[in-house]
């Protein structure tokens, strides 16, 4: 096992910032079990980092930092009942590469690849489609390692199962996730440019009969982008080229240079925005494996909040927010992304109980950024919309417990798995 004493912790988007007194690598789950049994020891906390993918300080600490890096294989696979067994540490976008070989994929996948399965699960990372929950409605098993150092198993179905699937690292670290695969499968991807009005008043019905819906709306252009996306047999129709232009130049390049523009003079971004939707806002038409086209190029570094929605009041929302842009004059820089996923058990998934419209508001740049948040906020709770846990939010513990039905039972449930309350840290103290 590897330690480290001067370790720096950074996220993904710089936002979160942490000073570890003892950064571990475990290579096992034995290294993982000792840990926990030394930091209860030594009076400290634990917490895991995975990709460091989360706005939100879920991870930060001064104690003791796990990364499960190394617990990143396969450990096992039944091809007949398409289950596969994979450590806490494996990384999406390698995952998928390795299900592909086996002739397997995940059933429904988030834009990005880049976090752990462990990480994912826990904080509810979710893709998109009322016939899919988030990505732990896939988890039909997993191990973790209590508050105590013991290694505990459970099912979906069981008591503690929807507590511990989506559980902030809360009720222990997960090392071990068995996920419901199914047989490899295509996606095509058809994207059409629509006015914003007619967006929202067919907004309903167009996501209630797409199998994977999705909406882009660049502030300030008169248009959104719909992307609907289908599970198909047929073989790949796509280009390397394309891939490569679409993907690399146009979502790399061009748009990180259109934002560095808009950083210059916050007067240039509704031009700036004007002109990326020009580029962006075009029928797209093709045919991939499904992670190829289900997953986006990784944007630039930005901030981002995003809130489930009741579903129904989702073209409601999306109106008041563009009209919150253009009278606030808000110069916002970065695309409004809409999701749409199934109702669920899971105690602190912001879906429970309730088919969701998840609305997220992103941000380049740090200028201005609290104020627009504040306004987003404002608006959503006004619709008792639920915060994405591993993203930015301010509501507080007040406002949660009356939203999120489900999170005085995990508190409660949560204190039984870890007694001495190895796994807290100022974030999850805050929640709970």
């Amino acid at each position: 096992m590897y330690t480290l004493s001067n370790y720096r912790f950074e996220n993904w988007a710089r936002n979160v910032r942490s000073k570890p007194h003892t950064y571990f690598l475990p290579d096992n789950t034995d290294d993982v079990q000792a840990i926990v049994k030394r930091a209860i020891a030594e009076g400290r906390k634990v917490r895991v980092v995975g990709a460091g993918h989360s706005w939100s300080a879920v991870a930060a600490t001064d104690d003791f930092m796990v990364s499960l890096d190394k617990l990143n294989s396969i450990a096992h696979a039944d091809k007949e009942t398409l289950q596969v067994t994979v450590q806490g540490g494996i990384r999406l976008k390698h995952l998928h590469r390795l299900l592909y070989q086996m002739g397997l994929a995940m059933q429904n996948i988030g834009s990005i690849s880049e976090q752990s399965i462990a990480g994912a699960i826990s904080t509810g990372t979710h893709g998109t489609g009322l016939d899919f929950g988030i990505l732990a409605s896939q988890v039909v098993a997993l191990k973790l390692v209590n508050g105590v150092g013991e290694l505990v198993e459970l099912k979906a179905g069981d008591a503690d199962f929807n507590a511990a699937a989506v559980s902030l690292g809360c009720m222990g670290i997960i090392t071990e996730v068995t996920l419901q695969c199914m047989d490899l499968y295509h996606v095509e991807e058809v994207a059409t440019p629509v006015l914003f009005e007619d967006m929202t008043s067919n907004l309903l019905t167009w996501a209630k009969g797409a199998q994977h819906p999705k909406v882009w709306w660049f502030p300030h252009t008169k248009h959104a982008m719909l992307y609907s996306y289908t599970k198909v047999s047929d073989g790949i129709r796509d280009t390397f080229a394309k891939q490569y232009i679409d993907d690399g130049v146009v979502s790399k390049l061009l748009f990180r240079g259109f934002l560095s523009m808009g950083h210059i003079s916050h007067g240039f971004r509704p031009l700036v925005n004007r002109v990326i939707g020009t580029i962006f806002l075009k029928k797209i038409s093709r045919v991939n494996l499904n992670y190829k086209v289900l997953n986006v190029p990784m944007p630039p570094r930005h901030r981002e909040a995003e809130y489930a929605f009741p579903l129904d009041k989702a073209p409601e929302v999306l109106n008041r927010l563009h009209t919150l842009i253009n009278t606030q004059k808000l110069k916002m820089n970065f695309v409004l992304e809409v999701r749409f996923t199934k109702a669920d058990e899971f105690l602190l998934s912001a879906c429970n109980g309730q088919d969701s419209c998840y609305i997220g508001f992103y941000y380049a740049g740090e200028k201005n950024w609290n104020s627009y948040l504040k306004l987003f906020e404002e608006i959503a709770m006004e619709y008792s919309a639920r915060p994405h846990l591993g993203k930015e939010f301010t509501v507080d513990a007040a406002y949660l417990h009356t939203v999120m039905p489900g999170i005085k039972q995990f508190n409660a449930l949560r204190q039984t798995y870890d007694p001495h309350g190895v796994f807290e840290n100022g974030f999850t103290q805050q929640l709970f």
